[in-house]
Parts: C-alpha cells; sequence; structure tokens
C-alpha cells in the first residue's frame, strides 16, 4: 500500500532504524545510559509517528496496514530498549552468577508471555487477514481492553489495543534475542576464567626454561624483581618443577652456544613473522 501517508510513515520508518542502530553500534561504558538514551530518541520518534496519524483522515484499509504492518515497528522498539533498560540496571551490581539466573528468568518470563500470547503471534505468522478489521481498525474494530503490560498507553486516536499487543511481542522478541546475546557473552568470560585456572605445560628441557628465564629478567620486564622471583612465577605459570636456577645457569655460561634456546625462539619467530608477511589473515 503506498498511499502519501503510509509513505511518510515509513519513511519515518527507515529514518528511526538507522538513527537507532547507529546509537547502538556505540557503546559508551554504561549500558544503562545508552539504553536511556535509544528510549529518549524513540519517544521522539513515536510522537512524530502520532503528529502523522492524526493530520489527515485515514480511511479502514490505510489504518489496518498502519496497525497491522507499521506502528508496532515502532513501539516495539521502544518496548524492547525499556526492557534493556529495566534488565541492564537490575543487573548492573549482580555478580556474573546472578546475573545469568536473572537471564534466566527473565528468559522463562518472555517464553511465557510467547505462549500466553500464542492465538496473536500465529495468525501474524500464518499471514491471516480475516481478523483484521477487529484487530487493528479504530473505524470498525474492538474498544480498548484491559492491557497487561505496562510498556505502552494505547492511545485510541493512534494505536488499536491489538496492535499494542504485538509491538509488544515484537520488542520481547528483539529482547529475548539481546539475552541470547548477553548469556553468549558471559559464557565466553566464564569459559575465559576456566581458562585462566589452566596451566601450560613446558614441553623443552630445563636448560631451556632457566634460559628463558634469565632471557625475561635480563630484559628488565618486571621491574626490580629478583631472578627468584621471576623464576617462580614463570614456572608456576608454565606448570614445570623449578630447578635451581642459579646451577643451571652456570651450566648454561659455559656451554658452547650460550644463548641456544634464545636463538631456536628468535629463528621461529622470524619465520613465522616472513610466513604472515606471504600469507596475511
Amino acid at each position: 500500500m503506498e498511499t502519501i501517508i503510509v509513505k511518510r510513515i515509513e519513511v519515518l520508518l527507515e529514518e528511526m532504524n538507522q538513527s537507532i542502530d547507529s546509537m547502538a553500534e556505540k557503546e559508551s561504558e554504561s549500558r544503562v545510559r545508552d539504553a536511556a538514551a535509544v528510549i529518549a530518541k524513540l519517544l521522539g520518534y513515536i510522537k512524530k509517528l502520532d503528529e502523522i496519524i492524526l493530520s489527515g483522515s485515514i480511511s479502514v484499509h490505510e489504518e489496518i496496514h498502519i496497525f497491522k504492518n507499521l506502528r508496532p515497528l515502532f513501539d516495539g522498539r521502544l518496548v524492547q530498549f525499556q526492557k534493556m533498560l529495566e534488565f541492564e540496571q537490575a543487573s548492573m551490581h549482580l555478580d556474573i552468577i546472578s546475573r545469568k539466573d536473572l537471564i534466566q528468568r527473565m528468559t522463562r518470563s518472555i517464553e511465557q508471555y510467547f505462549q500466553d500470547n500464542l492465538e496473536l503471534i500465529s495468525y501474524i505468522e500464518l499471514g491471516h487477514s480475516y481478523l483484521d478489521s477487529l484487530y487493528f481498525s479504530n473505524s470498525g474494530g474492538i474498544g480498548p481492553i484491559l492491557m497487561d503490560d505496562l510498556y505502552l498507553f494505547c492511545d485510541k486516536r493512534v494505536n488499536t489495543a491489538m496492535s499494542c499487543k504485538l509491538a509488544i511481542v515484537k520488542g520481547c522478541s528483539w529482547f529475548y534475542s539481546y539475552l541470547h546475546t548477553v548469556n553468549e557473552e558471559d559464557e565466553q568470560y566464564f569459559k575465559s576464567m576456566d581458562n585462566r585456572g589452566k596451566k601450560l605445560k613446558w614441553v623443552f628441557s630445563k636448560n631451556d626454561f632457566v634460559e628463558y628465564v634469565y632471557l625475561i629478567y635480563s630484559s628488565g620486564a618486571f621491574g626490580n624483581a629478583s631472578i627468584r622471583d621471576v623464576a617462580d612465577v614463570l614456572a608456576e605459570a608454565s606448570g614445570i618443577k623449578m630447578p635451581n636456577p642459579y646451577r643451571i645457569f652456570q651450566a648454561i655460561r659455559i656451554r658452547r652456544n650460550r644463548t641456544q634456546f634464545t636463538d631456536r625462539a628468535t629463528g621461529n619467530l622470524i619465520k613465522l613473522m616472513d610466513e604472515t608477511d606471504e600469507n596475511p589473515k
């Protein structure tokens, strides 16, 4: 349907999505502030939408198209970010385990909401239209119904009860995906924490290890740390029982090639750099 009023709304919708997506990509240090900023922006676009709808007479066919296919995309984004703000405020001071519990509770709540509104969801997903004049037209449709959600105020002049319900379904669906992404991020964090507890295993000789310890020590990378401190830390990280570094260092000093591990490691590093130059990734 390409009437003037529908076209104006479609242009506004595209502008809104581009603006909101751009804001969402530029995350700051506070997701609470980010969500609040997006909500403020969305309210501005929804106000413009209301003005367009009220600017002239709308036919029943236009009402149905707007309230079924366009209006829920505006209000749905508002619901999405309202719920994101609610989640980020609730999880701001939680540890990662409590946050995971919150995600599970909110996920179950959304799944229950979908189940409670399965009739409307199926009607939309199956492409039905036989109830459109009842659901999505104020001219010949049902009057205001008691909404079980506080995310939207259903103004009968610019909306219908079922378009509000559809908007909440869409917003919850988008928020559901957001929770899934956050949960995956937390799972990756858990894995990284597990990996931190795993020890690497040194596979070369103890002489090579002591040369490596003295290489790091002599570089000054750890400031004024003693050779013993450096040796103990690297041994713990490398899964090796620390030998007497001083005794082995004496043996290293008198051998023909005193830096054989360092030379071999340097050669391998240069080779890796050359291979990366040839096949950059």
